[in-house]
């Protein structure tokens, strides 16, 4: 199983281990932003009332969408103070652990985890094999992927409801990624544009692929259209078994997490 924890709600797939065949799926939408004590109640409420705590689940990769994270080259990285590293970026506070992970091209991400998320998963979850991951790996994984075979440079953003995950790649370097929040759909253009402007990317030519949640014909799709002349949805890069009744994953809204899914299957 993947479970998928972002600060909207959670979303689980269930899969066959051996066939990858998607066997169930559910997304779980907070009605308003609550702490992770309020979040773990309502995941836990969902797993009694869909019988999912008593399914024989053999591994789960939890996928947390960090807001404090920071990406180092992995000869960079040292395990004793990858805390020091993260608050270069952000304050992190007591009840969090550091946690860290490699991805492709020599890098590894460092992000913070409420420890109350592995505390519950883990009294919950006792005869599963947990794994953690940062949410953020199957982007930049796409984006590896995504710009492997193009010489110009590609932006991807996956825009939420209040902030935007933006990476810049060529050749298949990451040359840029950060987290911006934003309070208008004014905030959302600037920081798109600011992201071009200082990667030396020409906002009419370059391509620009949008994931999340933003929608066609919405104020903030309106105002990057005006400004941005190659824009374009995400389509999963990787190759999986989705079968009709689960199409509706195929939408980039859910491309953070099928990107996820195709990572973890590559492991």
């Amino acid at each position: 199983a993947i479970v998928q924890i972002k600060s909207q709600g959670i979303r689980v797939i269930i899969f066959a281990d051996e066939t990858r065949e998607i066997l169930a799926f559910d997304d779980i939408q907070f009605t308003k932003a609550i702490h992770t004590t309020e979040q773990i109640a309502q995941f836990q409420y969902f797993m009694s009332e869909s019988g999912l705590s008593q399914l024989n689940i053999d591994k789960i990769w939890f996928c947390y969408a960090a807001p404090h994270f920071c990406l180092l080259p992995e000869v960079l990285f040292d395990e004793e103070k990858a805390y020091l590293a993260l608050n270069q970026v952000c304050e992190v506070d007591y009840p969090h652990l550091i946690k860290s992970q490699k991805i492709s091209n020599g890098a590894r991400i460092i992000y913070a985890l409420p420890k109350e998320w592995e505390d519950w998963t883990t009294q919950l979850f006792v005869h599963s094999e947990i794994t953690w991951n940062c949410n953020q790996t199957g982007l930049l994984e796409s984006g590896f992927a995504t710009s492997k075979d193009s010489g110009d440079g590609i932006c991807l953003a996956q825009i939420e409801n209040d902030h935007l995950l933006v990476s810049v790649f060529t050749s298949n370097k990451l040359l840029f990624f950060n987290r911006f929040d934003y309070h208008s759909e004014n905030d959302l253009l600037y920081f798109c544009l600011l992201t071009m402007s200082e990667n030396g990317l020409e906002p009419y030519s370059t391509r620009f692929i949008l994931s999340g949640s933003i929608l066609p014909g919405s104020m903030g799709m309106e105002k990057l259209n005006r400004y941005f002349g190659a824009i374009e949805f995400s389509k999963t890069v990787y190759t999986l078994h989705i079968e009709p009744r689960f199409e509706a994953l195929r939408h980039h809204n859910y491309f953070d997490l099928i990107s996820q899914m195709a990572y973890i299957q590559q492991l």
